[in-house]
């Protein structure tokens, strides 16, 4: 499956979603890996949740041991604010 077809699958899917979750995903979209700020762990989209929040999965970091760490043992973390993270260069 191609890019565009994995975005109009996805807008198609948002499309049917209440409005937070719209706005959460156009915010956060799921294919942009992602940066919590105050930690320097790296996740990846796993959920939009209707409270305004996400849940992710933590599966990198900052720290070569800490991201070696991480990888072995990725974890979901839910209640994340989207101002808590920024997009991975």
């Amino acid at each position: 499956m191609c890019e565009n077809d994995k975005q109009r699958d996805f807008e198609e899917w948002l499309s049917a979603r209440p409005k937070i979750i719209q706005q959460l995903g156009n915010r956060l979209p799921p294919w942009n890996r992602y940066r919590m700020k105050e930690t320097g762990q790296h996740c990846s989209m796993y959920s939009y949740s209707e409270d305004g929040t996400v849940t992710v999965t933590v599966d990198g970091h900052d720290s070569e041991p800490l991201d070696t760490i991480n990888k072995m043992c990725p974890v979901n973390v839910f209640g994340v604010h989207p101002d808590d993270l920024e997009i991975l260069a």
